[in-house]
């Protein structure tokens, strides 16, 4: 079963888009393009993705992933507030909540085998590999706990050891050459979440590393991830790095600081993915004093 995390809403609007564009540019080849990659697909996902001869399967693909399909998850009523916040009606709103993730659940699922079934019937490796790392950083970005590996290619559950090797071990090393103290804060939220200690602590402790090893990088000790700091020590980075930086920044969960809730445990092990990526892309384009 796999177990939904994050922003489904992201990851479908993502993954749309992105085969969509993958059928209309025959990225596959000549060989797998037009009805005869929507028959293949048809094929290979035992009808699961239903193909009709003449229409272009990248229309298809489109509505096919589209978001429009997830139902919204209705918030359980305070108990006290109102009238409507009674037992029967937490009771009767939980029940709903319940069939509606369910529902969402069968949703993903069917999705992915289908998104599956496509990796496997695409025959030119570098085509495949272009569309598993698109598809990987769209998994990343929505916050859903997946990854693909193998041959043929495997949609998997997210686990902790991806993090260690897939990202800690590559940036490690070279925190370590220039700014040991900043790796070390990072090894150590890293053993906390093995720990299971609190999430929005270990996030917070991350953060405050990254943002101190941005200072160090800039020379600026009041630096913070907001547009116009970034803009002007990091103007290299995309735009849409800057975005994402400051987004990230907003997950800082001190209230009284910030206005925002804690991160949710099971949050905590993609804000690390992204705060090491982060430190990553920090250290590969050069900081503007």
């Amino acid at each position: 079963m796999v177990q939904i995390e994050g922003d489904l809403w992201r990851l479908f609007d993502g993954l749309s888009g992105r085969l969509k564009q993958f059928a209309v540019f025959g990225e596959a080849g000549p060989g797998l393009s037009g009805d005869y990659l929507g028959a293949q697909l048809d094929t290979a996902s035992l009808r699961l993705f239903r193909h009709q001869t003449g229409f272009h399967p990248s229309l298809e693909l489109e509505q096919y992933f589209s978001p429009g399909g997830l139902r919204k998850i209705p918030k359980l009523p305070v108990p006290g507030a109102s009238i409507l916040s009674s037992g029967l009606a937490i009771k009767m709103v939980a029940e709903e909540r319940e069939r509606l993730q369910s529902e969402n659940r069968t949703c993903l699922e069917t999705r992915l085998s289908v998104l599956e079934s496509l990796l496997h019937i695409i025959p030119d490796e570098r085509a495949l590999s272009k569309l598993i790392s698109d598809i990987k950083r769209i998994f990343a970005y929505s916050g859903v706990s997946l990854d693909i590996e193998g041959v043929p290619p495997l949609i998997i559950p997210l686990e902790q050891p991806l993090l260690q090797h897939g990202v800690l071990n590559n940036l490690l090393p070279r925190l370590s050459a220039r700014y040991p103290a900043r790796a070390q804060e990072l090894i150590e939220a890293y053993q906390r979440l093995l720990r299971g200690d609190k999430s929005d602590e270990i996030f917070v402790g991350a953060f405050k590393t990254l943002e101190e090893l941005a200072r160090s990088l800039t020379g600026d000790p009041k630096f913070e991830f907001k547009a116009a700091s970034l803009k002007r020590h990091f103007p290299q980075l995309h735009p849409t790095i800057h975005e994402t930086t400051i987004k990230l920044a907003a997950h800082r969960g001190d209230k009284g600081g910030h206005g925002r809730a804690a991160p949710e445990p099971h949050e905590i092990r993609y804000l690390l993915f992204e705060i090491c990526n982060t430190a990553l892309l920090l250290l590969d384009h050069p900081a503007t004093p």
